[in-house]
């Protein structure tokens, strides 16, 4: 089954890349990334669900607020779509809800994870590093994680197996304070 999702995450991402390359650079975020078919428009089994990461997006404000997300539920479809813009990988992993010094990186290029003044001008920056990214589940699920997990946790466990990282969280002294920080790891 992992094999089968992974091809479809595969997949799903070359469209995506081939979407960007044709030249249409901005997102309506009422709207899927893919246009879907009828079948899929109707899905009478509520089974519909994708993971789609991509890179920036001209035109596109970034997500950066609390909850750094979009959430757009079809009720017609029976899904919920989140979304998420233009971000950095610290954010895309933090979904806005850690604070930046509450996210420590253990990887080899950290430029890479996240901007730094030092690093030239942010949207150049972004524009090389930025991602967006989409999950549409079924309500039914999006329901269930809600219920018996988290959000952030489902949508943080898609966005780094995409990406080849791992995360967790464990207690870190910040600033004098022992906090909870986000732990982002490259995958060996």
């Amino acid at each position: 089954m992992k094999k089968k999702n992974f091809l479809i995450t595969l997949l799903l991402f070359a469209a995506v890349v081939v979407y960007g390359q044709n030249g249409n650079t901005t997102y309506d975020v009422n709207k899927s990334i893919f246009k879907l078919d009828n079948e899929q428009i109707k899905n009478a089994n509520r089974f519909l669900r994708y993971a789609v990461l991509s890179g920036y997006r001209e035109g596109v404000a970034p997500t950066k607020e609390l909850f750094a997300f979009y959430l757009v539920k079809d009720d017609q479809a029976g899904t919920q779509r989140v979304a998420l813009f233009n971000l950095s990988i610290q954010e895309l992993v933090s979904l806005g809800i850690y604070d930046p010094d509450h996210v420590v990186l253990e990887v080899k290029d950290p430029s890479r994870y996240r901007y730094d003044a030092s690093q030239g001008d942010e949207q150049a920056w972004l524009r090389k590093n930025g991602y967006c990214f989409q999950f549409l589940l079924p309500t039914s699920a999006y329901s269930n994680l809600m219920v018996n997990g988290h959000i952030d946790d489902g949508l943080r466990n898609q966005v780094t197996a995409m990406l080849g990282l791992r995360w967790h969280t464990e207690m870190r002294m910040v600033n004098g304070k022992e906090m909870k920080c986000l732990i982002i790891k490259e995958d060996k």
